[in-house]
């Protein structure tokens, strides 16, 4: 990314916060400065975001997050563009509850188009996190954190367990 185009996402980003801001406050507010974004600036930063989703650190997670919802919150969810992406988007970032939520708010998600690339990402992403009890066959949808606590859990048991039998074989050895 060119130090120019760094520069435009990040004032798009400062522009969306304002008007977040300001979207907060209460009527009896009054601003002389009225922040708009065009479509083919939200375009761009539904995009960027959309990149961002699919980095693996934290801080780039939390802005694609930030963004795809306030879009959402601007589009006040009339933008069939913006909600498919804000599917898109938690699905990678692992914001399973999120999307649960996307989807009870837009019960008309399923009549979005996502290209069938997307909508395997989707599923793979979901079906990647969910965790099987054996309890149930549905499984329980785990959040990004949620599957690596759980796997760095079940690695730190391993491990016991090896250091554990170690142990046992030094033991039988004397």
């Amino acid at each position: 990314m060119t130090i120019n185009t760094k520069h435009h996402i990040v004032e798009l980003i400062n522009k969306l916060e304002s008007i977040s801001v300001i979207q907060q406050l209460p009527n009896s507010f009054t601003v002389n400065n009225i922040i708009t974004l065009n479509d083919k600036e939200i375009k761009s930063l539904a995009g960027y975001s959309s990149i961002l989703s699919l980095s693996d650190i934290a801080d780039d997670i939390s802005l694609s997050y930030e963004i795809i919802t306030r879009l959402l919150e601007l589009t006040n969810g009339e933008c069939k563009k913006i909600i498919a992406i804000a599917d898109v988007v938690l699905s990678r970032i692992g914001n399973f509850p999120g999307r649960k939520l996307l989807h009870s708010r837009h019960a008309n998600l399923d009549e979005i188009r996502l290209s069938p690339s997307l909508r395997l990402e989707c599923i793979a992403r979901e079906s990647e996190n969910t965790f099987f009890t054996g309890e149930s066959d549905d499984g329980i949808i785990l959040t990004d954190f949620q599957y690596k606590l759980l796997d760095s859990l079940e690695n730190k048991m391993h491990l016991a367990f090896l250091h554990l039998l170690q142990q046992v074989n030094h033991l039988s050895s004397i």
